[in-house]
């Protein structure tokens, strides 16, 4: 029509519509990094840790790092743990020890979203507890009594401490 304009010449409609493909393709990558590449779980500094605002539940806190071969052994079991007990009362705090915590983030990742994860790169913790070896685990009753600890992870033994949690969710340990 004479006298008017259109919305979109035709060398501009091809630079928007250049511009929507850049912007799905960009989308569409995001979307399949965050898939990949889940954002770690949110963590607590050592320094903000308090065992107390666990009272009433079962705490199994295991000790790790990044490099530490049997810790690595050991994510899947705890995880389990979680979820296999967490609906009854127990709560897992995995303390990273790495003085990188950003060396740990896949590590953080295998734990899963409903395990507490604590860093300690300064030792502040491990220094508390005196540890010996990693990883190591205390168990805590649902009174905040230290009822067992373990040093190392032993797959064969991983049975045995289930049913050791098991009994204390229950009400029926030490």
């Amino acid at each position: 029509m004479p006298g008017s304009r259109t919305l979109f010449p035709r060398a501009g409609l091809s630079a928007v519509l250049a511009v929507a493909v850049l912007i799905a393709a960009v989308l569409a990558a995001a979307a399949v990094a965050a898939e990949t590449f889940p954002a770690p779980p949110a963590s607590i500094p050592a320094e903000r840790f308090d065992l107390g605002a666990y009272s009433g539940k079962v705490v199994l806190m295991d000790f790790w790092a990044s490099w530490c071969k049997p810790c690595r052994k050991s994510m899947p079991w705890l995880r389990t743990m979680q979820e296999t007990f967490g609906g009854q009362g127990l709560v897992v705090v995995a303390v990273n020890l790495d003085k990188d915590p950003g060396k740990a983030t896949a590590m953080m990742q295998e734990l899963g979203t409903d395990v507490v994860i604590v860093t300690d790169p300064g030792g502040i913790l491990a220094e508390a507890y005196k540890l010996e070896a990693i990883p190591s685990t205390f168990i805590y009753d649902r009174q905040g009594k230290l009822v067992s600890s373990h040093k190392g992870f032993d797959p064969d033994e991983a049975e045995t401490r289930a049913t050791e949690l098991g009994t204390l969710v229950a009400g029926e340990g030490k």
